[in-house]
């Protein structure tokens, strides 16, 4: 019953991957891992389905208690994937120094996106420019100027490239 679960569980985080590729990597491994940590032994059987089934409801739950969402974006699907794409990139730049930026930039590209999403947006490449163009503004404006924070334009492509990937799923219309 316990690999049934897990396997189940397996499958629901390919499906959804590129909703919340950052939740459900780390969840992945998890599951991963429970399934290679636990030996066909009948006297570990039991633990066995209680990790699975702990982390079936987590992922159903969205729960990480090792990950926090800030409570600015609680609530808000959307911007808590971008928020995680966000604060992978951020910290794969050294750059993650513990303010709640990446819930700034995530809550923005979520309205960014939202505005200019219409049906078929994730095929047309003009309305991907264009909110392209104005998460640029944003990052250059308010990110640069009003916080003093310097994104490299690698860091700014890698976030809005992850998270285009992420609405195209996400947003669809």
């Amino acid at each position: 019953m316990a690999d049934e679960i897990a396997h189940a569980t397996v499958r629901v985080i390919e499906e959804k991957w590129e909703e919340d590729p950052v939740f459900y990597e780390k969840f992945s491994a998890l599951v991963r891992q429970t399934i290679d940590e636990f030996p066909a032994a009948s006297a570990e059987r039991e633990d066995y389905l209680r990790r699975v089934r702990e982390l079936r409801d987590k992922i159903y739950a969205r729960e990480d208690e090792d990950d926090p969402t800030p409570t600015s974006i609680r609530g808000n699907g959307h911007a808590v994937a971008f928020w995680g794409i966000t604060r992978r990139e951020l910290r794969a730049a050294g750059l993650d120094d513990g303010t709640d930026l990446a819930a700034e930039i995530a809550i923005k590209l979520t309205s960014i996106i939202g505005k200019h999403a219409m049906v078929g947006w994730q095929n047309d490449r003009d309305i991907q420019n264009r909110i392209r163009n104005e998460a640029d503004d944003f990052f250059f404006d308010e990110v640069r100027g009003r916080h003093g924070r310097i994104l490299a334009p690698e860091v700014m492509d890698a976030i809005l490239d992850d998270v285009l990937a992420s609405a195209r799923v996400r947003m669809a219309k």
